[in-house]
């Protein structure tokens, strides 16, 4: 069972507005490597596992990295949205 969240709950608690970002994108950083080397470890038996989402329903890893390949491409582009808007 892989449990959703209410992810606007979370960057207010957890206040991404108020604080440095550096320490976040080295996090990200080193995320994205270790997922990377665990990737390439999967066997074809570990890719047809699937759990279930609470939000999304049957998910699997091919799901997972179908969603997730565009994450951060999708935030970086909130992120240059918000800072075009606080600019102008």
């Amino acid at each position: 069972m892989l449990q959703g969240y209410d992810q606007d709950a979370w960057a207010v608690l957890l206040r991404y507005n108020l604080r440095d970002h550096a320490p976040a994108l080295d996090l990200f950083r080193a995320v994205r490597a270790t997922t990377s080397q665990l990737l390439h470890e999967m066997t074809d038996e570990d890719w047809k596992r699937a759990g279930w989402h609470t939000e999304s329903g049957l998910y699997s890893a091919a799901t997972w990295l179908q969603i997730y390949a565009a994450h951060a491409h999708n935030h970086a582009a909130q992120i240059a949205r918000l800072k075009a808007a606080l600019t102008k």
